[in-house]
């Protein structure tokens, strides 16, 4: 490769990297959490990783086949700086298509253990 051709990279390059970051650093930082689906016999189950929250932080609706789960995991203290960083605070948001028919009135979920397990029982009532 000759070198104005390498210039010419590493110069889209930059500039590809500034865009990125002037996007990163100027729109809304949504989290996803670590997200399981599982079937059992009696229902789908979703299972979602959010350590050092409680029940009441967070958001569960189910529309149109789709689960949607949000929240906002506040920091537990104030820091100065961060030295290593790898949790992640703030709003956090995640869907899960549903595509087995379910008992809406009868979905349940369930905090503990840093883990929302969202029980949705399957019902085989024609579509």
């Amino acid at each position: 490769m000759a070198r104005d051709d390498r210039d010419m990279e590493s110069r889209n390059l930059v500039q590809s990297m500034n865009e990125l970051n002037f996007r990163y650093n100027n729109s809304r930082r949504v989290w996803s959490p670590p997200t399981d689906l599982y079937e059992t016999a009696e229902a789908m189950v979703v299972v979602v990783e959010a350590a050092g929250m409680s029940e009441d932080d967070f958001s569960i609706t189910f529309i149109h086949e789709t689960l949607f789960i949000k929240g906002v995991r506040s920091e537990p203290c104030e820091k100065l700086s961060y030295r290593q960083m790898e949790i992640a605070y703030g709003e956090f948001s995640t869907e899960v298509r549903i595509d087995q028919l379910v008992e809406r009135q009868a979905i349940d979920a369930k905090y503990e253990a840093g883990l929302l397990k969202v029980i949705l029982p399957k019902t085989h009532a024609p579509r």
